[in-house]
């Protein structure tokens, strides 16, 4: 697959994004909570973007997620109950969360408020330009598992997710670095992901990432690869802008070829002492 231009997509991707929250939130009041919140990201799979199954108040399992196939999203309780919303007809967000919501309260998960979704009232969604955002997902997936196979030591899933709605993966170094929080203070392992995002505030336009934490000023003292650069406007890491990709039919091995150079540079820092 090459990369493609993503125009005029900007209402049916705050859809998608409103969508994922609209998702997330019944996890992130309901499942066990899982430290690093993977409870709450979204997991691409052959058959759309799935939510990690988890068990009900009456021992059912629950299984909640976007079949990307069909635009369509479903709830599946166990064998005895089901439900489904078809993005293409569903108003917005919003309605999708009352109607959402309404059927999670049946199975016992109650209290979940759809008001927040509520503020954008209707939107339009263009399944093809949908289409092509899951195809994107998909092969940026594949590209980042790829990378994920190579790497020593322990990485976490590649995941998307509901806040920033970007897709990414963490490499664990072996460095344990002491941070201060709430007054209190406490160790965290040194760390390295490799995401791409649909663009936000302080970089409107898409683009991939690989940000070493910490991260050591001494870095931008190093040249990357054509077209990427090192980035401190809100964060601090490394950017690639996707443009640079688009319509490249080496995309694939530049994107590696970036994400390599900024692990073997940042190594030694994040295991060492």
């Amino acid at each position: 697959m090459i990369f493609k231009d993503l125009d005029n997509w900007a209402i049916t991707r705050q859809f998608l994004h409103r969508t994922s929250q609209v998702l997330s939130a019944v996890p992130r009041a309901f499942a066990p909570h899982h430290d690093r919140w993977w409870h709450i990201s979204l997991k691409i799979r052959a058959d759309g973007w799935w939510l990690t199954p988890f068990t009900l108040p009456d021992g059912a399992v629950l299984r909640l997620g976007l079949r990307t196939a069909d635009h369509t999203v479903v709830l599946e309780a166990g064998s005895a109950r089901q439900a489904s919303w078809d993005l293409k007809r569903v108003k917005s967000p919003g309605d999708l969360a009352v109607a959402l919501y309404a059927e999670t309260a049946g199975l016992g998960l109650t209290g979940l408020a759809p008001d927040r979704f509520l503020e954008n009232g209707p939107s339009d969604y263009d399944s093809k330009k949908a289409s092509q955002y899951f195809d994107l997902i998909e092969e940026i997936d594949r590209i980042f598992k790829r990378r994920r196979a190579r790497l020593p030591g322990s990485a976490g899933p590649v995941q998307l997710w509901p806040h920033g709605f970007d897709l990414a993966f963490e490499w664990v170094g072996g460095r344990e670095v002491e941070i201060e929080s709430d007054g209190a203070v406490r160790t965290a392992p040194a760390q390295l992901n490799l995401g791409w995002s649909p663009g936000e505030e302080t970089h409107p336009a898409p683009y991939f990432y690989s940000n070493p934490w910490p991260f050591d000023e001494n870095f931008k003292r190093h040249p990357l690869p054509e077209g990427a650069r090192w980035f401190d406007d809100g964060w601090q890491g490394s950017i690639f802008p996707y443009s640079n990709l688009v319509g490249d039919p080496a995309a694939e091995k530049r994107l590696l070829d970036f994400a390599e150079t900024v692990f073997d540079l940042a190594y030694p820092t994040l295991t060492g002492p």
